[in-house]
């Protein structure tokens, strides 16, 4: 019996046209009054016959534009063909956007590692530990700013800061300030302060003594420490006696207090290329006119109180020498430098003696002047102090040579700040401590 028939199988290259719907259209002919037709060559390819209806090109013919020839036909290959051309352009556009994204995104994450929001170095208040360390750090004052500053820009749970987002938060600092630093610590202070006094109450006797003892030992040991003022007898002649009742008087004492007082006002209204401003002219005469007053306070003082009067006060004789530096810079400076050769910086240091002028004004004010007297008395006992400081210091210092020596330098052991050696030890623990 003979073979039945079979349809000739199409060749890869036909599969691959017929998969593919913009070649298997590119075959297509002309139309044919109006209606696509397979031609021979897409007729083989697809095993259809020659001169047949193509049903997609026939579908797309419907949905093709208005004719854009001269003849007047469609053309729906063409318009098929460019439109697929469109999309393709526009799908390799998109895919070469997400391969770069994709390529700078793992390129982030290889050099940079995982974005993830982390706490400041510093600490947190994540944790109760945390917080205590937080703000056991502020209260010593060390860069107890960064800490409100953070607070300040905390936002949401798992949200990125934002500069200044809540600034009330700032409060919450100043006031741990207030309580931490300057409440607590010192009660700290005070405590170790009030049991010196009990000890040194044992050491001396003064534990048994009744309190109208304790005021006749104190009252000895003031009389012993008093020293004996000669007072100033007024000259012989008329003129100067005039002068010296001027020159001690109450009034004239306040006046020389309120020309110091706006002398210093003045001072301080210097800066930078103050010699551009119109205003340096005023400046400099009002500067003029003051120092002319000092001298002329010298001079009426040595002349009513004599010049062994004179140098006796110890405010006297600092008044005098600042008189001197004034003399020197105002007359002297330019025939010194024309003769000298005095480096400009020590010219400079001459100008600012004169702020020490500042230091007359506690002459008129009893409190502060009792403050300094205590600062004074205070300096033997300051000077233990110190020494047990520099004997912790030196125990500590001597420990951390033996123990972090060989610590690898970072941000904060650097070439700098180390345990290397025993000096940079004392001095990191010093910083430490300040």
């Amino acid at each position: 019996a003979p073979a039945p028939a079979t349809a000739a199988l199409p060749s890869p290259g036909a599969r691959r046209l017929a998969e593919q719907p913009g070649r298997q259209l590119a075959a297509l002919g002309s139309t044919v009054g109006g209606e696509p037709l397979y031609t021979a060559a897409a007729a083989r390819a697809f095993g259809h016959e020659a001169g047949a209806p193509n049903p997609a090109a026939v579908a797309l013919s419907a949905a093709s534009p208005a004719p854009d020839d001269e003849t007047g036909t469609k053309s729906p290959v063409r318009h098929y063909i460019r439109s697929r051309r469109s999309e393709s352009r526009a799908r390799r556009a998109r895919s070469v956007k997400a391969r770069a994204a994709q390529l700078h995104r793992r390129r982030m994450d290889e050099e940079d590692g995982p974005v993830a929001w982390l706490n400041p170095p510093f600490g947190s208040f994540d944790s109760f530990g945390s917080s205590m360390m937080v703000l056991y750090i502020a209260s010593t004052g060390d860069g107890w700013e960064d800490f409100m500053w953070s607070c300040m820009d905390a936002t949401e749970v798992g949200q990125a800061p934002v500069r200044n987002d809540f600034s009330p938060n700032a409060f919450f600092m100043i006031a741990w300030m207030f309580v931490g630093a300057f409440v607590a610590l010192n009660l700290f202070v005070g405590a170790i302060v009030d049991n010196f006094s009990k000890i040194k109450a044992k050491t001396d006797g003064s534990a048994t003594m009744t309190s109208a003892q304790q005021q006749w030992v104190n009252t000895m040991k003031a009389g012993m420490k008093t020293k004996e003022v000669k007072g100033m007898r007024p000259p012989k002649g008329a003129f100067r006696r005039k002068i010296f009742d001027l020159v001690t008087s109450t009034q004239f004492e306040f006046f020389i207090m309120s020309v110091i007082f706006c002398n210093t006002i003045l001072m301080a209204m210097d800066y930078y290329e103050i010699e551009d401003d119109p205003f340096y002219a005023k400046y400099t005469q009002t500067m003029l006119i003051f120092g002319y007053i000092y001298y002329t306070e010298a001079v009426l003082k040595l002349t009513g109180m004599g010049a062994k009067n004179y140098f006796a006060s110890n405010w006297c004789r600092f008044d005098f020498f600042l008189v001197c530096v004034s003399l020197i810079d105002q007359f002297g400076s330019d025939s010194m430098e024309a003769f000298i050769p005095i480096p400009p910086m020590l010219l400079r240091v001459l100008r600012l003696v004169r702020i020490l002028r500042v230091l007359r004004l506690i002459k008129g004010s009893k409190g502060i002047r009792d403050l300094i007297t205590t600062v004074i008395i205070s300096l033997p006992s300051l000077f233990n102090v110190g020494a047990l400081l520099g004997l912790v210091i030196f125990i500590y210092a001597v420990l951390g040579v033996q123990l972090f020596t060989y610590v690898q330098k970072g941000e904060n052991i650097s070439e700098d700040r180390n345990f290397d050696t025993f000096g940079r030890a004392c001095l990191l623990l010093f910083q430490c401590l300040t």
